[in-house]
């Protein structure tokens, strides 16, 4: 099994493709990047068989290394001084559960990817500053980029008592981008 990002030299990029079992399924992921695995498929070759417990044990594999990834995608980041993990990120991540919750029951759910990559986000240094990454515990995001740009981390750390704060996605405030998406 394996998952794939599509990378450019500014960093990571959405990509839509279905799933995949050595070949494409017909199987809409929700997923803004790619997974591969040997799934057990429907008689069409077309599907992947719901309620089946390999193929769940799949996702869930699936879902651990695309959030592992990210970790990954830092650490490669910081070793190449370049910025793959920046505010696209919130492009190609599961950020909205409702996305991936399971109302029908031939269909296989692909929540884990939102349960897994919320906990890496929520738990590890992989949210995009200025200068690098922070935790989410030492992560402020503004509602609009004007606050960000009128007070610098330096000041932001005064502010708020926080000597290892920063803001996070600088060009996209928590307004704008709740209002878009």
């Amino acid at each position: 099994y394996c998952v794939a990002f599509k990378v450019i030299e500014d960093g990571l990029v959405p990509i839509k493709e279905p799933a995949y079992c050595y070949f494409p399924t017909q199987v809409d992921t929700g997923l803004n990047f790619i997974i591969h695995a040997a799934f057990l498929l429907t008689d069409s070759r077309e599907g992947i068989k719901a309620g089946n417990e390999h193929n769940n044990k799949m996702i869930k594999k699936l879902a651990k290394l695309a959030a592992d990834s990210i970790v990954y995608l830092r650490k490669i980041s910081e070793q190449k001084k370049i910025k793959l993990i920046n505010e696209s990120i919130l492009d190609i991540i599961p950020i909205q559960e409702e996305s991936y919750l399971l109302y029908n029951m031939d269909r296989i759910s692909f929540n884990p990817f939102y349960e897994k990559i919320k906990q890496i986000m929520c738990t590890k240094r992989v949210l995009p500053t200025k200068t690098g990454y922070t935790s989410k515990d030492h992560a402020y995001w503004a509602e609009t980029p004007d606050i960000m740009n009128l007070f610098s981390d330096k000041q932001l750390k005064v502010l708020t008592g926080d000597g290892k704060a920063a803001w996070v996605f600088r060009t996209k405030g928590s307004k704008n981008y709740q209002q878009a998406n």
